[in-house]
């Protein structure tokens, strides 16, 4: 299996201060550790990309399946979240990261079997990664 997270889309006038380096950093991560040996439930291998997108109207997150691309065996999932939620939070980087990470977590069992205890270890990682270097992966302007 292999996941990404390809495109970010917001309301007209919002935006988020994250820097690129931050949509590279967490599917490596991801990929490397956690989804290398991950599985589909019918044994299928999937691309998995989250579709990201914000909206001041949402409430919290929500995971949706879009399409799936029989070609090339890609899943593509909508993955909304509250841009209140994130955008008003000290760290923005940070809460963005944990809501990205249970929307993976939600997967889990219903077509793929993840291994969960790897998904948190990176998504600690991940964490710890930003706290020490924020520079990095904000894109202040």
């Amino acid at each position: 299996m292999k996941f990404s997270y390809v495109t970010f889309y917001l309301e007209p006038g919002k935006n988020f201060d994250f820097s690129y380096k931050l949509q590279h950093l967490i599917p490596a991560e991801v990929n490397k550790k956690v989804f290398s040996k991950g599985k589909s439930t019918n044994q299928t291998e999937w691309e998995i990309r989250f579709n990201v997108s914000s909206s001041i109207m949402k409430k919290d997150f929500e995971l949706t399946l879009d399409d799936i691309g029989k070609k090339n065996i890609v899943k593509n999932y909508f993955f909304n979240f509250s841009y209140q939620k994130v955008k008003h939070k000290k760290e923005p980087v940070l809460e963005f990261v944990k809501l990205l990470f249970d929307g993976i977590k939600s997967l889990n069992g219903v077509e793929y079997i993840i291994d969960m205890d790897n998904l948190e270890k990176v998504k600690e990682n991940i964490l710890k990664m930003i706290e020490k270097n924020p520079e990095k992966y904000y894109d202040k302007q």
